[in-house]
């Protein structure tokens, strides 16, 4: 049996689908095929097609039930937060209730473009977040849209889930302060009403996976509890911490969310990367790099390869 893990593809489509092609080469997809396959969050954001990135996740876990398990990472998480709903089941209460109108318009000229809009230094935010913070108030409108504007600086996301009337619209409302947060939160409503089982198949995803061998998770673990570390591991370690670890441990870690040119610290190593003798890190930084990495784990060797 085959284990393959693959991390942070934050809507490039394309080196996904290169991924599957592969995985339809190797037999995983055969009806005998036990092999299995971990994706480790950051499916949104960043690149050109989150919700179809998203599409061709929620269709390898059907294709091959039972053996894909989909975990989040920090940017699925603070999308739904962003969306204003629930990030763990619920339905979402006292939220905007207004849909986009066909005749909608805030009274601006249309001399701005979308793309001029998305890149104002107007909109210039702070550093993005590595986790979402603890004391956080979701259901805070300004608390949303300042997460939106950090996670999804480039608006790429919110592209990918709207249409070209919506986008306009949006346009249109976001180049006041006055009206941002308004425009904003009508386009979340949209998304909400267009794209219910995307939202609630996001909600159900799990912050960590552990095997006989490994544990799988975005970001990282508190490895000071031992053996313990599930329940010595706040939610925010798992999707956002920035340490990395090459010390020993008695299961093998296996995260993304660092990019692994940041963990060794060569510019040009974009694929797997082994640190030390416990720990897997496989963000190939994708969206710069175009390189989506696989880790494979080989159960009769117990060897680790990257494909």
């Amino acid at each position: 049996m085959r284990r393959y893990a693959i991390s942070d593809i934050h809507g490039c489509i394309e080196p996904l689908q290169a991924r599957i092609a592969q995985f339809e080469e190797l037999g995983f997809f055969d009806t005998d095929c036990a092999d299995e396959l971990v994706l480790l969050g950051d499916y949104v954001d960043r690149g050109p097609d989150s919700l179809g990135v998203l599409h061709a996740v929620m269709a390898l876990e059907q294709r091959a039930a039972g053996r894909v398990t989909v975990l989040r990472g920090n940017h699925d998480e603070m999308f739904l937060e962003w969306l204003g709903v629930p990030t763990t089941g619920g339905v979402a209460t006292g939220l905007e209730s207004a849909g986009f109108d066909e005749d909608l318009s805030f009274g601006f000229d249309d001399d701005l473009g979308f793309d001029e809009f998305g890149s104002s230094d107007f909109y210039d935010v702070e550093p993005p977040f590595d986790a979402p913070d603890p004391d956080r108030d979701v259901m805070d409108p300004e608390y949303r849209f300042r997460s939106f504007r950090q996670m999804d600086p480039n608006l790429a996301t919110m592209r990918s889930f709207l249409t070209d009337e919506q986008l306009r619209q949006l346009d249109h409302g976001m180049r006041r302060f006055a009206t941002m947060i308004d425009a904003f939160g009508t386009a979340c409503h949209a998304i909400r009403n267009a794209y219910p089982e995307v939202i609630s198949w996001m909600q159900t995803l799990r912050d960590y996976h552990e095997t006989e061998r490994q544990i799988f998770v975005h970001a990282g673990i508190d490895e000071s509890a031992g053996r313990e570390w599930a329940l010595g591991t706040p939610r925010e370690t798992m999707l956002g911490t920035r340490t990395t670890s090459n010390a020993p441990f008695y299961k093998d870690v296996i995260c993304g969310h660092t990019p692994t040119c940041y963990v060794c610290g060569d510019p040009d190593h974009h694929d797997v990367l082994r640190w030390g003798p416990s720990h897997i890190y496989i963000d190939g930084m994708t969206t710069a790099s175009g390189v989506l990495p696989l880790l494979v784990w080989n159960s009769e060797t117990g060897e680790y390869a990257s494909l």
